[in-house]
């Protein structure tokens, strides 16, 4: 979370703007993912995921900046694996004239692909690092001022990882639930 926090300061201070100006959402997701690959994920291949997805945009911009972090686990008593990523990429919100807001999006990410083994001693982890692209999609409703509760897809593709010299993919589809809030853009102040 340290490093999401990191990476938004750092977009909000190179676009000019500031958190006060720029509008947007902090939703945070639970949900279920499929890796496609079933020959290199095995029975590992259903996991469950758990993230955060920010989006911003100063007044005007015809789209939001969008930073995500998740993270996803096939956990059997001690042995699994999982896909960890974060994501940089945009995001357009439909902002009607109701509670609902439709969004689509799509970008690159930093992933990596592990296994984990527990050997009595403690636990042994293969891993290997890549990068990919994203495409998500959803609908989340703002209920009351500032509270949003939705739903959404995503699918990662392009994630080629080596593990102990077997080829594979990372790529995978997901379904998940999110609730967060969001934050009206602000004008500045004369």
């Amino acid at each position: 979370m340290r490093h999401i926090t990191a990476a938004i300061a750092t977009i909000l201070f190179v676009a000019g703007t500031s958190p006060a100006l720029a509008g947007g959402n902090a939703n945070f997701l639970v949900g279920a993912r499929n890796a496609g690959d079933k020959d290199f994920w095995g029975s590992d291949q259903d996991q469950t995921v758990a993230g955060v997805i920010v989006d911003f945009g100063k007044e005007g911009w015809p789209i939001h900046i969008c930073l995500a972090n998740m993270d996803s686990t096939s956990d059997d008593n001690g042995d699994g694996g999982g896909i960890s990523e974060y994501d940089l990429g945009v995001m357009k919100v439909w902002e009607t004239a109701g509670t609902t807001r439709p969004y689509l999006g799509g970008g690159i990410a930093a992933l990596t692909a592990s296994f984990v083994f527990d050997v009595g001693s403690g636990d042994l982890v293969l891993h290997d690092t890549t990068s990919a692209f994203y495409i998500d999609g959803g609908v989340f409703w703002r209920t009351g001022k500032r509270f949003n509760i939705g739903l959404g897809v995503r699918l990662m593709t392009q994630a080629s990882v080596e593990i102990q010299g077997i080829r594979g993919d990372a790529d995978y589809s997901q379904l998940h639930v999110m609730a967060g809030f969001g934050w009206p853009r602000r004008e500045k102040r004369p």
